[in-house]
Parts: structure tokens; C-alpha cells; sequence
């Protein structure tokens, strides 16, 4: 997501300087490179309008010097915040260091000389997963219950607090937004491949493997709003760059991001049955074939690779889970279809995109 994201704003009228802070020895230039090459993505104007710096996030002014620090405080006048490693089996107190590299990220805004300073942090729909009393609303939502059960959610949800909390302290010197994205989907205009340890690869692949495709992907996804990658970008600086309308609390702006045209999972199992003839099953007996194939011993995860994800797949189903018995809504997204025109113009979910991601999942794998 950085590498498209980054893409489009070095293509966008109006961002003059892109300074990219990363751990890297080089600040991240070399690997933003290989990922725009990856991606497909012209390189030229990295070299003209970016500035790879390398910072350590965690240590008070970035691990900076003074004159570099200094620097930044006086060009910046727009801070996102997007790296977070992605890790659902991290315990919450594994995201201290990300959760103090927010603090810092948002004391550099606050020092920032710029009038129109302004601060933007990617949460993630895992941060409102738990919430079941309503659509989760575009703005901050406090219940203890509102994140998903596992540290990423947790620290997402802790993180979002934290951005209204220091809005609200600051006032409006320096305005907040939190940007909550769904289900992010591979490319759909250029070549790549999903990464095939996520869920959604994982499960078509052994759904291959075993012949079997379940006819629902659950309360949660039988209707599908995933956002591919390279739509992603624009929308995202839409809603960063969008024009901010204040209220008297000084309370965060929050975007939630999907696509708003949802499309049945029935509808896309043409897509994968048409790379591999498969019986159409109910999600018990799916999972009843996919413990018998793990049980017998056979864990190459090459081909099946779905077998570490066992209860991550019974969740999905409200197998065992009580608490899935009311399932998750689509989030509510009135004010980023308000901000966004890219948002405004995306398609639902087409059968051939879902084909290229399959038959992209099984070249890799072969």
C-alpha cells in the first residue's frame, strides 16, 4: 500500500516534497524502489521529489539531529502515519514501539511551523471489528468491546484514541483525521501477487488443494467490499488532502474505507471454479475435509496453505465463536463518499479481478 500510496503523491498537483522516514539505512530507498518496480510504477520522480531520511521512530525527536529535525518542523505541513506491521498472533504490549512512534510522529506535528499542519494516521477495520451494536460509525467509538480480540485491533483501536486525544488537547493547531481501511485487495490494472500467507489467498488455495469451495465466506465477507490496492491510493489522499470542517470539541475527522458497491461471494465462485472444477460445499463440511487433510499430516503449505489458519477460519464462519452470532455490518462510509471522487467512482468487485488473483495465486505457487 506505501509503494501506490507514495506513487500517487508524487503524481498529484500541489505536494511540492515528499519526505519518506523510515528505519532503513538509507531511510527506505532502496526498498521503495523494488516496490515500485515491483509494482510496475515509474521511478522517475522519486529521485526528483523524495527524501528517503533513515529515523528511529521510537526515540524522541526521531533519533534526529537537531538541524534535520529543525528541517522538517519548518516543510512539513501534512504527516501520515501508515507503516504498522501486520501481524494478527502479536500480543498487544508488541505494539509499544509503533504506539510511542505515534506520539513522537504527532509531536513533530505539534512543533511544526506550518499554519496548516496537519496530521493523518491509517487505522484499519480491525480497530472497530468487536463493535456489533451498529454500523461502526465515521468517528471515534470508545467501547472497551469495539476492537477485534487480538493486540492488532487492540493497538489500532488504542492508536485512534490517542490521535482524537491529542486533537482534542491541541485544539486547532494541528487537525486530525484517522483513515479506517477495510479489506485491502491486490492490483487489478497491472500484474502482481496477493500476498499468499494472507487469509483470503490461504483460502483459495486449499480450496484447490481439496476440491471443496465453501458457498459463504461467513456473516462477515458474503458480501464483498475489498478495495484493491492501485484504486486504493487516490482515494486515501483524497481523504487526506480532504478540506476539514471542525467541530467545537476539536474531535479527530474519521474516514472509514471500503468500497460501497458490495457484491455477493456466490457471485465471485465463478471465478475460482472456472480455474479448476470444484464441488460447492457448507462451511462445516469444508472445514470437516480441510481438519482431515491437516490431520493426516499433510502440512505443505505450499499447496495447502490454509492449515495454520485453522481458527482464524472457524471464527470467520462463527464456528465456536458466540460472539459472531451478530455479525460485524459494513462500516458506514457517508462522509469519505462525500470527500473522495475516486471512492465515488469504484466499481464493486468484478469477476475477472477475482480471476486474475487466483490465477496469479496458483502460477506462484507452481
Amino acid at each position: 500500500m506505501e509503494a501506490a500510496f507514495a506513487d500517487t503523491c508524487t503524481s498529484r498537483d500541489g505536494i511540492e516534497r515528499i519526505f519518506c522516514l523510515n528505519r532503513g539505512k538509507d531511510g527506505g530507498r532502496d526498498t521503495q524502489y523494488k516496490n515500485f518496480v515491483a509494482a510496475g510504477l515509474p521511478t522517475s520522480q522519486l529521485d526528483k521529489r523524495v527524501t528517503f531520511i533513515k529515523v528511529n521512530v521510537e526515540s524522541p525527536f526521531l533519533g534526529l539531529d537537531s538541524t534535520l529535525y529543525d528541517s522538517l518542523r519548518s516543510d512539513v505541513n501534512l504527516i501520515v502515519h501508515a507503516a504498522w506491521p501486520v501481524n494478527f498472533n502479536l500480543p498487544l504490549s508488541a505494539f509499544r514501539p509503533q504506539l510511542a512512534a505515534l506520539v513522537n510522529l504527532f509531536t513533530l506535528a505539534a512543533s511544526a511551523t506550518s499554519p496548516t499542519v496537519r496530521f493523518i494516521f491509517i487505522s484499519s477495520i480491525a480497530a472497530v471489528k468487536g463493535y456489533r451494536h451498529s454500523p461502526a460509525a465515521e468517528k471515534t467509538l470508545e467501547s472497551p468491546d469495539t476492537p477485534a480480540p487480538f493486540g492488532y485491533g487492540r493497538a489500532k483501536f488504542l492508536a485512534e484514541l490517542l490521535v482524537d486525544a491529542g486533537g482534542r488537547h491541541l485544539g486547532s493547531k494541528v487537525p486530525t483525521t484517522v483513515i479506517r481501511v477495510g479489506q485491502v485487495a491486490d492490483r487489478v490494472h497491472s500484474p502482481s501477487i496477493w500476498n499468499p500467507r494472507e487469509w483470503l489467498p490461504s483460502l483459495v488455495l486449499s480450496t484447490l488443494h481439496l476440491e471443496q469451495i465453501s458457498h459463504s465466506l461467513g456473516p462477515r465477507f458474503d458480501n464483498v467490499d475489498f478495495v484493491p490496492v492501485d484504486l486504493l491510493r487516490d482515494i486515501l489522499l483524497d481523504l487526506a488532502t480532504a478540506a476539514m470542517t471542525r467541530t467545537a470539541d476539536n474531535a479527530a475527522t474519521v474516514f472509514n474505507l471500503r468500497d460501497p458497491q458490495l457484491v455477493s461471494w456466490s457471485t465471485l465462485l465463478s471465478a475460482i471454479v472456472a480455474i479448476q472444477p470444484l464441488h460447492t460445499v457448507s462451511p462445516a463440511t469444508w472445514l470437516a475435509s480441510f481438519r482431515a487433510s491437516s490431520e493426516a499430516g499433510y502440512e505443505d503449505v505450499t499447496a495447502n496453505p490454509a492449515v495454520k489458519l485453522l481458527y482464524s477460519f472457524e471464527g470467520l464462519w462463527a464456528i465456536h465463536a458466540d460472539t459472531e452470532k451478530v455479525p460485524m455490518q459494513p462500516m458506514v462510509v457517508e462522509k469519505a463518499l462525500e470527500a473522495s471522487p475516486a471512492i465515488r467512482k469504484l466499481d464493486a468487485v468484478k469477476v475477472k479481478w477475482m480471476h486474475k488473483w487466483v490465477e496469479e495465486w496458483v502460477a506462484a505457487r507452481e
